[in-house]
């Protein structure tokens, strides 16, 4: 067989900005995923302590939306949300930040 008759594959060429947004991607699924996971646990360790996400807000002095962004992992709380949380349901905040990201 003549190379000119051999078939011609063509691989994919990434770009530099592609392998960004591909590891950009990655991290942000990690990221979400950590998220909801953190957001999860917030709100069991909540219910085992027999507080609705007002009586939460109400008592953290957050905004309505806080708590419930924070466990739909819809944000990333600051540390200092995370401690006024454990504050406000008497618990340490490492007891908040145990679980499988």
């Amino acid at each position: 067989m003549l190379l000119s008759e051999a078939p011609s594959y063509t691989l994919p060429s990434y770009r530099k900005s592609d392998r960004s947004y591909l590891s950009q991607n990655c991290y942000m699924d990690k990221k979400e995923r950590f998220l909801k996971n953190l957001g999860a646990h917030i709100a069991k360790v909540r219910k085992q302590k027999g507080y609705s996400q007002d009586r939460l807000y109400l008592e953290g002095g957050f905004s309505r939306g806080t708590i419930s962004k924070i466990e739909n992992g819809l944000t990333s709380p600051e540390v200092y949300t995370i401690a006024r949380i454990a504050d406000v349901l008497n618990v340490p905040i490492r007891k908040l930040l145990e679980f499988d990201p």
